[in-house]
C-alpha cells in the first residue's frame, strides 16, 4: 500500500516510512522512558487521555464546523465528512474553541499534568495557547522542528500531539523521524533559529525523502485511536501524511515543561500574545538551509 505524504508515494515497510514503538507509560519505569525518549526522540502512549474528554473536543470542533456549513451532511454528522470545497482549520487564535472548558479539562487533567510530572520528574506546566486542528481532504504538515517556534525559554519543552479522533493511516496521522533529536549540525543551525529574529518562514523541507536522504534515519507512524498520544521533543523532526481520506483529522498539540523552568512567554497569558512575523520580505527556511550546508 502506497502513502503520501507531501511530494511523494512511500510503501510502508520500506525504507522511508515504518511503524512506530509503543511505549509502555503505564508500567511506571519513568527513567525507562526517559532513557527511550532520549534514544528516539518520542513516546507513543495508547490510550492516555479520558475518552469522555477527548469525545467532547472532538464534538466541539465537529458541531463548529458543521455551524460554518463545512461537512457534508449526506453523511452522518459523527463521520465529519468535509463538505465539497471546504477546507481545514486552525483553532488556536479562536477564544471560543481554544479556550473552551472542555478543552482545559482535556489539557490540564489533573492526571495528565501528574503524568507529565513524573516523566519531568518535577511538576509540571503548560501552555496557555492550545493548538487545535482539523485537517482537511488533501492537507498535511510538513517537516520541521518545534524548537523554532518555542526558543524563548527553555529548550526542554515537549510537545504531546493528542488523536482527538480515530485516524487510521489515509488520514494524515503524525509522523516524526526516529532519532532526529540527535541530529547536531541540525541543531546547532535550524535548531537555533528565531523566525521573528531572524525574518525567516516556512517550515524545515517540502520533501520529506530529501530529509531523510540528508540526514539518515525513517519517518515511522501508526493509526490512532481517539485518546492516543505522541510526546516528543522539540528537536524531534515531524510532519504528517497527506490526508487522503474525505474526512476531517481532528488533533491538538500542546506544550508541557517543567514548572520550574523559563517559559517562552508568548505562550501563556489571557490572552496569549502567539508567534507574530515582521513585516517585510522574508526568507524561507528552506532557503536558509543553502547557507547552512544542511
Amino acid at each position: 500500500m502506497k502513502l503520501k505524504m507531501g511530494i511523494r508515494d512511500f510503501a510502508m515497510g520500506g525504507p522511508y516510512l515504518g511503524p512506530m514503538r509503543e511505549a509502555d507509560w503505564r508500567g511506571g519505569d519513568w527513567a525507562a522512558l526517559r532513557a527511550q525518549m532520549q534514544r528516539d526522540g518520542y513516546l507513543l502512549l495508547r490510550g492516555l487521555h479520558d475518552p469522555a474528554r477527548v469525545e467532547a473536543v472532538r464534538r466541539l470542533l465537529v458541531d463548529h464546523l458543521d455551524g460554518q456549513g463545512s461537512i457534508d451532511r449526506s453523511h452522518a454528522l459523527d463521520q465529519a465528512v468535509a463538505a465539497t470545497g471546504a477546507t481545514g482549520a486552525f483553532f488556536g487564535s479562536e477564544p471560543s474553541l481554544a479556550r473552551a472548558p472542555v478543552v482545559g479539562a482535556l489539557v490540564e487533567a489533573e492526571s495528565l499534568m501528574g503524568t507529565m510530572g513524573a516523566f519531568f520528574g518535577s511538576p509540571a506546566r503548560t501552555y496557555d495557547y492550545r493548538w487545535l486542528r482539523a485537517m482537511g481532504p488533501g492537507e498535511g504538515s510538513g517537516a520541521h522542528y518545534d524548537i523554532v517556534h518555542f526558543c524563548r525559554g527553555t529548550p526542554r519543552v515537549h510537545t504531546l500531539w493528542t488523536a482527538l479522533s480515530d485516524i487510521a493511516i489515509d488520514m494524515a496521522p503524525l509522523a516524526v523521524i526516529e532519532g532526529s533529536n540527535h541530529w547536531h549540525q541540525v541543531i546547532a543551525t535550524y535548531g537555533q533559529a528565531d523566525p521573528a529574529r531572524d525574518r525567516l518562514h516556512g517550515g524545515f523541507s517540502s520533501d520529506p525523502a530529501e530529509v531523510i536522504d540528508k540526514h539518515g534515519g525513517r519517518w515511522v507512524t501508526t493509526e490512532y485511536q481517539a485518546g492516543d498520544a505522541v510526546l516528543f521533543t522539540m528537536y524531534t523532526m515531524h510532519a504528517s501524511l497527506t490526508n487522503v481520506s474525505n474526512r476531517y483529522r481532528f488533533s491538538s498539540d500542546t506544550r508541557y515543561q517543567r514548572a520550574d523552568e523559563p517559559v517562552d512567554p508568548r505562550w501563556v497569558g489571557n490572552p496569549p500574545e502567539g508567534e507574530s512575523l515582521p513585516p517585510g520580505p522574508l526568507m524561507t527556511f528552506e532557503e536558509k538551509r543553502r547557507e547552512w550546508g544542511i
